[in-house]
């Protein structure tokens, strides 16, 4: 037996402006908060990949509370290499970064945990700076 909440919608002004990191100073990504005291978040930095079909060549994934904002320390924004989002490109090759509000409901099975995660996600383009 699964069952998790849903969860509101979610908005930041990032999917119109992006999120620039700019070195020497930590960067915030805000959002709407949503209304369930449950939710997680989850932020999803991407770079491109190598080439067509190639893993992504960086990633950052941070996981937090939706409280409306997540901070990335200067220390973490300082070793993330210079990249920004290319306005059109071929899928898996420039994604845009995401951020996803969750709630997750895990049940323990003799076969291993059964998860059950309702989503909904935001997509925004990454730079990088000094």
């Amino acid at each position: 037996d699964l069952r998790a909440l849903g969860v509101a919608a979610i908005e930041t002004p990032a999917e119109d402006d992006g999120l620039l990191m700019q070195s020497g100073q930590a960067a915030t990504l805000e959002w709407d908060e949503g209304d369930e005291p449950k939710a997680c978040v989850e932020v999803w930095l991407y770079t491109s990949n190598t080439g067509h079909g190639q893993p992504i060549a960086n990633v950052m994934h941070c996981v937090a509370s939706d409280t409306g904002s997540l901070t990335i320390p200067e220390e973490m924004v300082d070793i993330w290499p210079p990249f920004e989002t290319p306005g059109l490109c071929a899928g898996i090759d420039c994604p845009y970064s995401e951020l996803v509000r969750y709630t997750r409901h895990v049940v323990n099975t003799d076969a291993g945990d059964a998860w059950l995660t309702v989503a909904m996600q935001a997509s925004f383009p990454l730079a990088t700076g000094d």
